[in-house]
């Protein structure tokens, strides 16, 4: 449990600031706060798939089509802007994740 927490320290570390980035016209706290609740709810999904051997990048897809459809519906006037911040994060932690753990 305290690995799964870990990681989602991490994930959240790593894409909070690439939403921020992407989504830099919306208010930080807001975007801020629904990043980490969307992650406090995709990732415990994604741990139990990953630890039942599902393959990591049907995972990962979903997670940042799930991602990328909460952000676009909180944030309609910046739709398209949100959904690339969902695949950016996810992609990017994605990646990092592979390329340490």
């Amino acid at each position: 449990m305290e690995k799964e927490v870990a990681f989602l320290a991490l994930t959240i570390a790593i894409e909070l600031p690439v939403a921020m980035f992407v989504l830099r016209k919306i208010d930080w706290r807001r975007l801020a706060w629904i990043v980490v609740c969307v992650n406090m709810v995709t990732h415990p999904i994604a741990w139990n798939l990953y630890s039942n051997h599902v393959p990591i990048l049907p995972i990962e897809i979903g997670v940042a089509l799930i991602e990328s459809l909460v952000l676009g519906m909180l944030f309609s006037a910046h739709r398209s802007r949100a959904f690339l911040a969902g695949i950016a994060m996810n992609t990017i932690s994605t990646l990092i994740g592979i390329a340490f753990f």
